[in-house]
């Protein structure tokens, strides 16, 4: 599933019906979430870590970026009625939208939301922890 594959699809390949893989996959990206995220996905720890990362960017023509940002949506399934408003946007479906900030290197460093899919990605930068980590004299050290 992380690589696209529709739910109906692993249960054809592996033979466990659509509802116990719907489970099991809640279960375990609960239980991932609890155990490696806060390990895994933060901004860089001290000044040094932030400097290798910009240094990056910088070299590819991007002098002090040290993150790539955008929305991720995904399709909100069985969204009451009333809802539908506030989460359908240009997918055409009712979707709820993270955004995520990777480094160079696909490394997460950030992931804020949900929030409902009809605004642009753009409206929820301003409320996101590491846009406010980066703007003040704070960021490292």
């Amino acid at each position: 599933m992380a690589l696209g594959c529709p739910m109906d699809g692993v249960r054809l390949e592996s033979g466990i019906s659509q509802s116990v893989l719907a489970r099991f996959f809640h279960k375990f990206t609960a239980w991932m979430v609890e155990k490696y995220f806060e390990d895994n996905v933060h901004m860089p720890n001290d000044t040094a870590e932030l400097e290798s990362v910009e240094t990056v960017y910088s070299l590819l023509g991007l002098p002090g970026c040290v993150g790539s940002m955008d929305g991720v949506h995904f399709a909100r399934d069985n969204c009451h009625a009333p809802s539908v408003p506030a989460y359908k946007g240009k997918e055409n479906f009712p979707t709820v939208v993270y955004n995520v900030t990777c480094d160079h290197a696909r490394r997460v460093m950030s992931v804020h939301g949900p929030f409902p899919g009809a605004k642009n990605d753009k409206t929820y930068y301003w409320d996101k922890p590491c846009r406010c980590l980066l703007y003040t004299s704070d960021a490292a050290d």
